[in-house]
């Protein structure tokens, strides 16, 4: 069967990186990576069908399974003194699992060369302005920049209602939903690779590495507790004396090494 032009470029190779389906075909640079567990073929199936009914092309990135890694692979891909000091308490393999396939993302975006990103992980409920929202943060970034633009709300009362803009945020949580430049990948390789704290340190790496963190409203994505569960963690509360020492530590150490 010989395609038409428009469907020779609906299914081009090249064609990666463009939003299709019912919002017709509209031409972006910003790539979409979507990280999911193996073993989680219904989160995928369940964010495939999102992506596919608001025509956005993505690729996999096989998540790592913190509770799976061998000694060796933990070894080379987690720091777990270094981290216990920095996030002032013991991550589950979970957060270190979840932590690692962030810096996988950003690993692919400095070798593929894009000058954006966008970084999906496989339990998020996308609105039907997801697409705009992507187009709006694409015209607001600068390539040159180490920029991050979260694209839930989470933490943020009615995100989801709150007018349209793209704002500057000094803190925030939750690595859901969000794209990134090419030098706020490198920046976060350089800050967590390997890893020492959970993927969401934005306070963290805006702070000590310059980071440029902001947030586009309204809210188009957020978290699906309810479907999934969440393996998101509260900071386990320790001795005020402790605590104080390990953050001078972990400051000490930042200035010596970098990191």
């Amino acid at each position: 069967m010989r395609l038409t032009p428009l469907a020779q470029a609906h299914f081009s190779p090249a064609s990666r990186g463009t939003f299709r389906g019912g919002f017709g075909i509209i031409h972006h640079i910003v790539k979409a990576y979507l990280i999911n567990l193996d073993r989680s073929p219904e989160r995928l199936a369940f964010m495939d069908e999102q992506l596919k009914r608001l025509g956005v092309d993505y690729e996999r990135v096989p998540a790592v399974d913190g509770k799976a890694l061998s000694p060796e692979e933990r070894a080379r891909g987690f720091s777990r003194v270094r981290s216990f000091i920095a996030s002032k308490k013991r991550l589950s393999d979970a957060e270190v699992g979840v932590a690692m396939s962030h810096v996988a993302c950003c690993r692919r975006v400095l070798a593929e060369e894009e000058p954006y990103a966008l970084v999906l992980e496989d339990d998020v409920v996308l609105a039907d302005g997801f697409p705009a929202a992507l187009k709006r943060v694409e015209s607001f970034l600068s390539p040159g920049r180490a920029q991050l633009v979260l694209l839930s709300g989470y933490g943020v009362e009615n995100a989801e209602s709150l007018p349209e803009e793209i704002r500057a945020e000094k803190s925030a949580w939750c690595a859901d939903a969000y794209v990134l430049t090419r030098e706020a990948a490198r920046l976060i390789l350089k800050a967590n690779d390997p890893v020492i704290t959970v993927a969401d340190s934005f306070k963290r790496w805006r702070r000590r590495f310059g980071l440029e963190l902001y947030r586009a409203l309204p809210a188009t994505a957020r978290q699906d507790d309810a479907r999934f569960g969440s393996e998101n963690q509260v900071l386990a509360k320790s001795n005020w004396l402790v605590r104080n020492l390990m953050w001078l530590a972990d400051w000490a150490i930042w200035k010596v090494t970098g990191r």
